[in-house]
């Protein structure tokens, strides 16, 4: 076999594979001919959440993103969601939150499922939402919690350089000096008195 009819054959053969690949991949998209319903919600921040971003119930696919714009006279986000199915029947005290695939992934929605019997219906929307928190306003509340725990530690009241908080052993007088023994200031038997 020459070697162009080689590298046709491993071309053909590398394109089949990619293929399947992308085959693959979008099988876990949501297509189809649905007939579902669009909700809305209404967020303080929603870094991140891009138009397209997926909506998960009990970790299962039930939507997409489809829309996110800004509240006339509010500084708050408006996102549109496209539920696929109008059978997902999701009820009205449910809630709704912006989560992050790992910790530097991308953002998608999560429904909580609530235990009213009423369900949301075509343009309703949700009552409970939790926006996005961002990974820089997250380490700074730990640095913030740090920083107070470390001035907390310092205001303590000290009593002959002992911290108040710090535990006082046991069989030990601060009137007797260290006898040399493994205990300090202890009598051990080997140097006590007879």
């Amino acid at each position: 076999m020459s070697d162009y009819v080689r590298n046709i054959l491993f071309g053909v053969i590398l394109l089949a594979v990619t293929g399947a690949f992308v085959r693959l991949s979008s099988d876990h998209s949501i297509e189809g001919d649905f007939t579902g319903y669009t909700l809305k919600a209404s967020f303080q921040d929603t870094s991140g959440l891009n138009v397209g971003a997926h909506v998960y119930m009990a970790g299962i696919l039930i939507g997409r993103v489809t829309e996110k714009s800004i509240m006339e006279g509010a500084s708050r986000t408006t996102i549109s969601l496209y539920i696929v199915d109008a059978s997902i029947v999701i009820p009205t005290d449910s809630s709704i939150s912006i989560q992050t695939d790992g910790l530097f992934g991308s953002k998608f929605l999560s429904v909580e499922p609530g235990a009213d019997s009423v369900a949301l219906v075509e343009g309703d929307a949700f009552t409970y939402t939790e926006s996005s928190l961002d990974l820089s306003t997250l380490l700074d509340q730990i640095i913030q919690q740090g920083e107070k725990r470390i001035e907390e530690q310092q205001g303590e009241e000290v009593v002959e350089g002992i911290p108040l908080s710090a535990p006082v052993p046991t069989g030990v007088s601060p009137d007797v000096e260290p006898s040399g023994g493994p205990l300090g200031g202890v009598d051990t038997p080997t140097n006590a008195v007879q």
